[in-house]
């Protein structure tokens, strides 16, 4: 392994010292990185460990784009083709949520339970995503709902009145209304 100094004097003459192989080469043999610094590997020492990668099955670059849609499906969700497609016409090729087709290029969502990976609907993204938020965040949208649901206590609206014409009221809070939940009250002295 080279030592820091080799390391310097080999930059400094544009060399570089192969941190695999340990050979001293010419500048041109590293890669440059999108910073502008050069790799600590030589192209022949990376050539060489992503052919390896290639034939042990990691990555699968021979895979065509419906075949790895496939396979995710099946490791994901333990779903053929078939049977997602069987989905997709039950559902009207719709929102199991909100009813509307994805969008043009884009396909359904699978819905599943993180706990027991059983697939419930297809969804399209954004209710996959709300689904998935509200998941994780319940207690605390069951705990703004129950506090603001009905308008913020310290914004007073009139009866029949347009957006944007309220008024805030002037009345001090009790207890811990208009604060979010994790915030502390203070005590008065």
């Amino acid at each position: 392994m080279a030592t820091a100094v080799q390391q310097v004097l080999d930059d400094s003459n544009g060399l570089r010292t192969c941190k695999r192989c340990n050979e001293t080469k010419p500048e041109a043999n590293f890669n440059k990185a999108g910073t502008g610094y050069r790799s600590s590997t030589c192209n022949t020492c990376r050539n060489e460990r992503r052919r390896k990668i290639r034939q042990s099955g990691r990555r699968r670059e021979a895979e065509t784009p419906k075949e790895r849609a496939a396979r995710r499906l099946w490791e994901n969700y333990k779903l053929t083709p078939k049977q997602f497609e069987a989905l997709v016409e039950a559902q009207g090729n719709q929102c199991a949520m909100c009813g509307t087709p994805p969008p043009e290029g884009k396909q359904l969502q699978v819905d599943h339970c993180h706990t027991t990976r059983i697939v419930r609907a297809l969804l399209c993204q954004k209710c996959n995503i709300a689904v998935g938020f509200y998941e994780r965040h319940a207690a605390a949208v069951a705990q703004y709902l129950a506090l603001f649901g009905e308008g913020h206590p310290l914004i007073e609206q009139a009866p029949g009145t347009t957006r944007g014409e309220w008024e805030i009221r002037r009345a001090p809070l009790t207890g811990n209304q208009g604060r979010p939940p994790t915030q502390k009250t203070r005590s008065q002295p």
